[in-house]
């Protein structure tokens, strides 16, 4: 399991929490 992937998850949500609520 890439620790990478995980990582760039995280962030990934963290900067489009808006857009997740929403969807």
């Amino acid at each position: 399991m890439a620790s990478g992937d995980l990582v760039r998850y995280v962030i990934t949500v963290m900067l489009h929490e808006d857009t997740l609520t929403e969807i």
